[in-house]
Order: C-alpha cells, then structure tokens, then sequence
C-alpha cells in the first residue's frame, strides 16, 4: 500500500493535474502486482478538472471524527506527551496523568458551548485536533476561535512548549530550570521574524523548499533591530532555536552543501502568519493581492485567517469591496468563501455588498447575489439597505429577497430575547401613523377613553431634532403602533388639522413632492421603523380606515400584523379589538381574523418563518399517465386537508444551532464545510433528531410539545400546539401548491433549475435556503435542496378507492417491512419514514410532488433535512 499524502499542498492547479495524470500513468504498471496507493488532499485541492480517473480511484472521503473517535486521539497524545516530559521514566504514573488530561478535555469538548459549528472543525479534525491538545497542555481555556486558537498555538510552541522540551531534555538545553529554559526570543518578536517568511513563502507557492540562505535575507531586516537592542543574537543562533527547540520551523531536506531546505512545521501555521503578516498592513497592496487570488484554493485558508483580525475591522471592508469590483459575486465558489469570511470576522462591515446591492447599474444576478450573501447576516444598515431595495426596485427577484431581508433576526444572536421585556412600562401606549385630525375624531377620543395615550402631537418633539431622531426617540417611548389606512391604501398624511410629527417627517423626506401619497411601507426610513418595532416584539396593527375598497398589497414583514377592519365604520366592536391588539391582550383573536393564504408569522426565537395553509381537496399521488411515476405513487386518491402554518424553508443550521447548544446534540456533517453554512439547510439528521427539534422548538416557545419520545417510541399527541414534522399529506398538498402537474410549476423538466436545487446544478453540495423561486404558495425548496422527514410509515397507499375524500390521512399504523439502500449502497429490509422532495444529488424524477421516498428514521445522510409544521389553533403572535 502507497500512501501518497498532501495532494492540496502543491499550490498550482496545472501542476496538480500534472502530477494526477503522471500518477494513473505510473500506478497502471503495478496495479495488476497487486500494489495499491491511495491519494490525499483537502477538498480545496480537488476538482472536476484534476480528479482523479475514476475507473481506478474510488473516491472515499474521510468523515469528521465522532466523539469517541476524539477521546481516543486525545488520550493518546496525552499519554505520548507525558510519557516524552516525564524525566523519572514512570511510565504508569504518564500515562494516568495523560489519561486524566485526556478525559478532561474531551468532556470539555462535548459541553454545549463549543458545540458550533466553526470550533466544531477545530475539533474533529486530527491535524487541528493535535494542535489543540498542544494548546491545552498547561490548561489553557479552549479557543473559540479559529484565530484564537492558531495564536495560542504559536505563543505555546515559542515559550510553554520550549520550556517542557528544554526541561525534558528535548531541546538543548544543558542546565535545565536555568535561564536557558527561557524563550530566545518573545512571541512578539519572533512573529515579527516569522511573518515576513511565511508571507514570501506563501505569495511564492512553496512550502517547505526555502533555502538557508533565502531564510536569512528574509530574516536580516528584524534580526538587525532585535541584534542592536540585545547583542547577542545571531543568524545560526536564532535559526536552531526556532528550528530545535521550538519545532516552528522544520528541516525537509539537506543539500550536499548542508544548506538545508525549511519550512514551517505544517501550512495552517505558514497561513496563519502570512494572514497576520497581511493584517497588520505592514506592506502595501497587500489586501489586493488576496482579492486577486480570492478564488484560488491556495489562499483560502489565509483569507479566513484575515478577516477574522478583531483589532483590523476595516481590512474587511477593504477586501470586500476589491472582490466585489472584480467579479467574485458571479461565481459561485467565489460567493461561498464570500460567506464564510462574513461568518469568520469578528464585526463585518458588509456596506460593501449593501451598496451594490442598491447600484441600479449592476446586472439584476449580480445585485441578487448580494442579497444572498446579506441574507443570514442581518444588521441595522443590512435592513435599511434591503428597505431601500424593497422600496425602489422593479424587479420581483429582488423585491423578494429584501423582503425575506426584513423579517430576520438582526444579528447572530444565539439567545431568545431578540428584544425587550415584553412588561416594561412606555410613557406612550401607541403611536397612530395618520395625518387627519379630523378623520380621527371619535377613534382617538376613544382610545383615550379606555386609558390608552397616544403620541400625535407637535408638544411632543423637541426642539432642534431631525425628523430621523424624533422618530427614533418615537419609538423608544411608545408601547406599539397603529397604521391607519385610508382608500388609497396610503397612510392618512394631509387634511385640515394641524400638521403633526409624522406629517412633518414625511414633508422632510418628500420635499416639493410632498403631494405624492404613498404608503408608510413605501418610506424606507419608516419602514425600518416599523420593521424595528416588531422585532421588539411591539404590537404594529393595521387599521383599514372607512372608505378603503380593497386591501393593499402588504411587504412580507406586514403579512403577519393584525388587521382591524374599520372599512364598515368605526364600531365598537372593532375599537374593543384595536385596543386589545395595542395592550397585546388578546392577540390570537385579531392574528387570526380573516386568515387568509400565504400570511406570515415569524417565530422570534429562532427566525423562522410560517406561512398560512388553508385547507382543501386535492388530488394525492400519480395517473398511470404520469411515466415518470413510481407504482408506490398510485393509486391516486382525493385526500382532504385541514389548515395549517408551514416553515417557508426547511430548517437552517443557523436555527438548529440553538438545539445543538442547548442538548450537545450535534448533526452527522455539524464539522463539515460542505455542509455547515449558516443559511444552509441543515442535513444528516435522523427522524429521531428531528422530531427531538421539534419538541425542543415548541417548549421554548411555551407551546404544548406534539411528540411524546420514549426512546424509539414515539407518540402524537394530535390536538398539541406545538411544532411537528408534516405528514404525507399535508407536505404534498402543501407542495403542489393548488396544482396537479409534475411540479408545482408545469410538466417541463427544463424549467426545474428555476425552482430547485438537484443533480444538474447544485455542484454537488445542498445551497443556502430560499434561493430558488418558491411554489405558487410562497414556499421554497418544495422542490430538491434536501429530502424532507414526514411524520409517517411507508407503506403503500391503500388500493381500494375510498367513498370520499380521506380526511387528515397519517399513514399506515404498522409499518410495512421494505427494502432501502444503506449509505454503503447495500440493500437492507426494516421498516421506514418516508421523506419528501428530493435532494440536492438527485434526479429531476425524484424532485416531483408526487415522488416518495423512504429512510430509517435512525440513520442520516447529507441529502435529508426537514421542516415543521403547526396546526391553527391558537397560534398567535409570535
């Protein structure tokens, strides 16, 4: 067996392909002898192009290491360690203290807190994992992260780690406990030395061939200061302390002239100063050179290292802007490293991508693009960008996702509170968004007869503000708000009362065009506005004034606000309901008045988003008309389906990471980097997690938990409020959408890539959520991205037709046995859950509304994810 390792460390693509093509050559000679080699690389040194011919290399990949996997490493190296550093040579008593080292650190790594999914990489990783038990040795706190972690490395190799090899008798130290087990030089002094180095080597594309004379030039410029300030340090000297007794730098190779080549003990190290070497600005152009190499694989690692320098926020922007202007959003490769910088630094300033987001004179794909990018990462100037966006746009595509923009949690919070205390007391109960004094007269009055205050009136701003700062203290002072609408669907602005604050910011923003009337959705500093209010989880109602014909078209973050019809006249009855919308009293009886298809509720905890589903008849499974259809798709039945609240996407990582915090449960590709963007779907959960999610979703949120989980049992309990998994049903009516094609969108297969994510165009790997068109329902990713989890059994339908439409189906009660593949590609009978949808690596077939498929609900692989479902009663607002 040939190990032939490190396929991703030759830099330049052309030579890696050169190198794959001489080795089928040269391996096709010894093959039949019965040799066999295996190859290694990172993922970042393959592609399509330098793959390896497949017809002779099976492609395996190595999974991220299980728990038990990195207790048992650890507890090697540990007791390697010990046994190395213990001078008496009791190799019983090393190993018991390695093992006690061992066992404390792998507890410490399953705890809940270094559970996400960027530290997770640290830790499943052997190389990194290593490292890591370097930098816990002398009971160092464990980084969280990345950054973090590789200076801790560094500074333990420089000074703890030298003093354990010099006492140990590792090094060369000749009088152990001296001075000589001091550091030769402090971890800021021989950065300095370092950086430079690992920046020439890094911009030259090698690793381990720098000669000793190369190495000495590169050191002169610092050593010269370092010499001046001590005296007492030379070239030789320096170089067998970093090289010997500390292990920075190793020794690959010795010429006949014993000059050596050398290089750092192992890339990460050579990129993380080089990253650092960039970050301090210590040359110029420094920053375009990374956006120049920002799509080759060589410089990813350095880049994510870059960005994430606490103390050089501005780099980020820097370098945002250089990749933006050259092109980086038209490629995909280029995006995904995009967002991984946004999650690795410490404070992004993403104005970059908000603002070509907002450029009218960048293709419509290119501005789209952005918006992806802007999607999970919401801040304050990200909602304005996306309100002006929302409000200016003509295009459809982009309106839509700066709508889905608004309704996100700012920020990455992982806690529940995404606002205040829903009891504290405001000087001011509502805020009424009108301009009529005289068309109030009656309701106001009424208001204050129930003990509410209002805020309308001029005494209440004070001198010198801008209309942006009076409406910000507005809404610190007030307890919710109340849209008034009148005919035109625009808010009430003019009228023979007196001009009041809102008129006079509107007459601010309007300026000579101060006749125009336009809703208060259409002003995107008021948007914002009304936006914030409802993240405070403030009440914001819609009032439809007398006179209004027919509703207006609201923006997305407004489909779930309730709505007081006042189009009959001001009754009683609808200012009981207004009033007990502003004290939040009675919320569920105005949330769910008139409840109509496609409104939205925003559960705030976790930012996930449900539409509404009435209830209908449709038509379940597939015609023998169908070809493409499968025989456990027929026959077609009529099924009813009662109303109810979807996900508008599966479950994201971003969402599940408050599940794997809170339970120290993690998903089977948590580590992966393939799998683990934010906005990406999360994957590799079994039934059993995902009904476990569910439950865990609806106790947070104070709701009855729909699933009693005894171990493998587990049972529904039907009239619970809580979230769940939809039933086969309910995901395929909910699916097709009012249709009865193939896919919610037609019968050509060609339309596909519009509206799903499958074999043709995912590049392999699930893609961030919501990007796609959705359904004619408002749904997305009905279609591909990930197989979904359905609450029941497969089993075949029932082949006597039924009377009349079947209400509520649940599937069979016994499971029938079946045959599935594992993931080894081996046939296997049991009993099965069924999913839904199809995956990001299937074919359009399997893609179709009709199409079933099946899985032990025990195991996972990356293609299956989920999303919950709620039934109507009480729901509420959230």
């Amino acid at each position: 067996m040939l190990l032939l390792d490190g396929l991703d460390e030759v830099a330049d693509a052309e030579l890696r392909s050169t190198i794959c093509t001489y080795l089928e050559d040269e391996l096709s000679h010894v093959r039949q002898r019965g040799i066999r080699a295996v190859v290694s690389s990172r993922f970042s040194g393959t592609s399509s192009v330098i793959d390896l011919d497949r017809q002779h290399f099976a492609r395996l990949e190595v999974h991220p290491l299980s728990d038990e996997q990195i207790e048992q490493l650890v507890t090697c190296w540990f007791c390697a360690a010990e046994r190395s550093l213990d001078k008496q040579g009791d190799v019983d008593k090393a190993r018991q203290l390695g093992e006690r080292k061992a066992k404390s650190l792998a507890t410490r790594l399953r705890q809940a807190e270094y559970k996400s999914r960027r530290i997770r990489e640290v830790s499943t990783n052997p190389m990194l994992l290593t490292l890591l038990c370097v930098v816990v040795m002398k009971e160092f706190d464990i980084p969280r992260r990345r950054v973090d972690f590789f200076r801790k490395c560094f500074d333990i190799l420089l000074t703890q780690w030298t003093k354990h090899r010099s006492s140990a008798g590792v090094g060369e130290s000749s009088n152990p406990g001296s001075d000589e087990d001091r550091p030769l030089l402090s971890s800021t002094d021989a950065m300095a030395l370092l950086m430079p180095v690992a920046w020439a080597m890094h911009t030259q594309q090698r690793k381990y061939d720098l000669r000793r004379e190369e190495l000495r030039v590169l050191l002169r410029p610092v050593l010269r200061k370092l010499e001046r300030e001590r005296g007492d340090l030379s070239f030789s000297e320096v170089l067998r302390w970093l090289h010997q007794t500390t292990g920075v730098l190793e020794r690959y190779a010795t010429h006949r002239d014993n000059t050596g080549e050398y290089g750092f003990m192992h890339l990460s190290l050579q990129e993380y100063l080089a990253a650092r070497y960039v970050a301090g600005g210590r040359e110029p152009d420094t920053v375009a050179l990374l956006a120049d190499n920002f799509g080759e694989p060589w410089w990813h690692e350095v880049i994510l290292l870059f960005v994430a320098f606490a103390e050089h926020e501005k780099n980020f922007a820097d370098l945002m802007q250089r990749v933006v202007q050259r092109g980086a959003l038209d490629d995909a490769e280029q995006r995904r490293l995009m967002n991984l910088c946004i999650e690795d630094a410490h404070t992004p300033d993403l104005t970059p991508l908000v603002a070509h987001a907002l450029d009218t004179s960048q293709a419509i794909s290119s501005r789209s693009a952005a918006l992806d990018l802007l999607m999970g990462h919401v801040d304050d100037e990200v909602l304005y960008g996306a309100a002006q966006v929302a409000c200016q746009t003509e295009s459809d595509e982009l309106r839509a996702k700066a709508e889905r923009i608004e309704t996100q949690p700012v920020g990455a919070r992982l806690d529940w509170d995404h606002g205040e205390p829903a009891d504290e007391q405001r000087p001011f109960d509502v805020l009424l968004c009108h301009d009529s004094k005289i068309e109030l007269d009656g309701l106001d009055g009424e208001l204050r007869k129930a003990g509410l205050t209002l805020w309308r009136d001029d005494e209440q701003l004070k001198a010198g503000w801008s209309w942006q700062h009076a409406l910000d203290e507005t809404l610190d002072r007030v307890g919710a708000m109340a849209v008034l609408i009148d005919s035109s669907g625009a808010v009430r602005r003019r009228g023979s009362g007196r001009s009041n604050l809102l008129h006079r910011m509107w007459r601010a923003m309007t300026g000579p065009f101060a006749q125009d009337r336009r809703a208060a959705w259409e002003w995107p500093e008021l948007r914002v506005r009304l936006s914030e209010m409802k993240r405070r989880r403030r009440p914001v109602l819609l009032v439809y004034m007398p006179g209004l014909a027919a509703e207006p078209e609201l923006p997305l973050f407004l489909r779930d606000a309730p709505i007081v019809d006042m189009r009959g006249g001001i009754s009683s009855a609808a200012i009981t309901r207004l009033i007990s919308g502003i004290r939040a009293e009675q919320p569920e009886a105005i949330a769910e008045q008139g409840l109509r298809l496609g409104k939205r509720q925003i559960e705030s905890r976790v930012g996930m988003a449900l539409l509404w589903l009435p209830g209908g008849r449709f038509t379940m499974g597939s015609g023998d008309e169908d070809e493409m259809a499968d025989d456990n798709e027929k026959p077609a039945r009529e099924v009813e389906v009662s109303g109810l609240w979807m996900a508008e996407t599966t479950v994201t990582n971003a969402q599940y990471e408050h599940f794997v915090r809170a339970t120290g449960k993690e998903p089977g590709a948590w580590s992966d980097k393939r799998y683990n963007n934010a906005e990406q779907p999360v994957v590799a959960v079994s039934w059993y997690e995902a009904v476990a999610y569910c439950n865990f979703l609806s106790k947070q949120a104070g709701l009855e938990p729909c699933y009693g989980i005894h171990g493998e049992e587990v049972h529904w309990t039907m009239g619970a409020t809580g979230y769940r998994l939809p039933t086969e049903a309910e995901w395929e009516y909910a699916c097709r959408a009012g249709t009865q094609t193939r896919w919610s969108f037609g019968n050509d297969h060609r339309q596909l890539g519009e509206y799903a994510w499958y074999g043709e165009n995912s590049d392999n790997e699930p893609q961030p959520v919501g990007r796609k068109k959705p359904n004619p329902w408002g749904l997305y990713d009905m279609h591909g991205n990930v197989c979904e989890w359905c609450w029941d059994w497969y089993g075949p339908y029932p082949q006597t037709p039924a009377r009349s439409a079947m209400p509520d189906p649940v599937g069979p009660a016994k499971p029938a046995i079946v045959a599935v593949f594992d993931q080894q590609g081996s046939v296997v009978k049991g009993t099965a859950r069924l999913l839904r949808g199809g995956s990001f690596d299937g074919r359009a077939r399997f893609l179709r509304s009709a199409s079933r498929l099946r899985f032990w609900p025990d195991d996972w692989y990356s293609g299956i994810g989920f999303r919950c479902v709620r039934a109507a009663a009480k729901f509420g607002i959230c």
